[in-house]
């Protein structure tokens, strides 16, 4: 039977996800999965010797993908002349950055960037932009080469979250919905109407009830039918704010559509945070590999 071997590690900000899915003619397994807290004086990249080990016993991986934390990075939305060529529309994300960040530099940060909606009456576009600081890519390449782990693409927890999104609850494509990522510093809101990104938000350093009224506020004028929630630092006081208080609120399950294997021992460890591995079930979901460091 033919099979597709892929990891997912995740660095949030005081835990590592790791998880190992087999693809296969007949449904999808849950192989491995570990979080492991990791210590304040030890780098983001830190990985266990025996977790390497349990990854590198399955075999050859056909994709194994990393993806950090939003606080690492920077989320923008910009509009833009939809004449643009690449090179203009690379040049102007540039002097967006620079107005949004001062201290940003080209040669300092990798750039990705993708389309938000297409070209509107007034000839405008809006594109969704991610940008790291390279020197972070180059840690993190450096730290998987001493661990002989081959990485194909290194992403930003939220868009790999909205890979999960997409796959567990494909009846998002017809209606008005909200992907909301709760890091312990960092809100992160995706709106999507009819299953097509159309607005980004993003909030720091909110408790609960803060972060409700938030969102009450700035996705008014979308009124989401659903809020999807994941996130590291999504705890049950977080679940029971926004549910009290914004109608229809889902914690984002990654494994809902999986088979848990009996390899996965630990599981039931899990049950209750499976939105906290949102970010490696994404990149082991996504079809091609992030531009973001490659």
């Amino acid at each position: 039977m033919i099979k597709d071997l892929r990891a997912g590690i995740s660095f949030s900000d005081a835990k590592t996800q790791i998880a190992v899915v087999e693809f296969r003619l007949d449904g999808t397994d849950l192989k491995y999965l570990e979080e492991i807290a990791r210590p304040a004086d030890q780098p983001l990249t830190t990985l266990p010797d025996a977790t390497i080990k349990a990854i590198n016993s399955y075999g050859k991986l056909s994709k194994l993908t990393v993806s950090i934390e939003s606080s690492n990075g920077a989320i923008q939305i910009f509009p833009m002349d939809a004449s643009l060529t690449p090179v203009e529309v690379e040049e102007h994300l540039d002097w967006e950055w620079k107005n949004f960040f001062p201290t940003y530099s080209s040669g300092e940060f990798v750039k990705q960037s993708k389309l938000v909606k297409p070209v509107r009456e007034d000839q405008k576009t809006l594109v969704l932009s991610n940008i790291v600081k390279q020197s972070l890519i180059n840690e993190i390449t450096t730290a998987f080469e001493q661990y002989k782990l081959a990485f194909s693409s290194i992403e930003l927890i939220p868009n790999f979250a909205e890979n999960v999104l997409r796959f567990i609850h494909p009846e998002m494509r017809m209606k008005n919905t909200a992907l909301v990522g709760v890091s312990p510093t960092r809100l992160d809101v995706y709106v999507f109407e009819a299953g097509r990104l159309s607005a980004y938000k993003y909030a720091l350093n909110l408790q609960p009830q803060a972060a409700v009224e938030y969102l009450a506020v700035e996705l008014l004028e979308f009124l989401p039918e659903t809020l999807y929630v994941y996130g590291s630092g999504l705890s049950y006081e977080w679940q029971k704010a926004l549910k009290s208080s914004l109608g229809v609120v889902v914690s984002l399950n990654p494994f809902r559509k999986f088979r848990i294997t009996p390899d996965v021992k630990n599981y039931s460890r899990y049950i209750g945070h499976e939105h906290r591995f949102c970010g490696c079930i994404g990149g082991i979901l996504e079809a091609e590999p992030a531009r973001l460091g490659k």
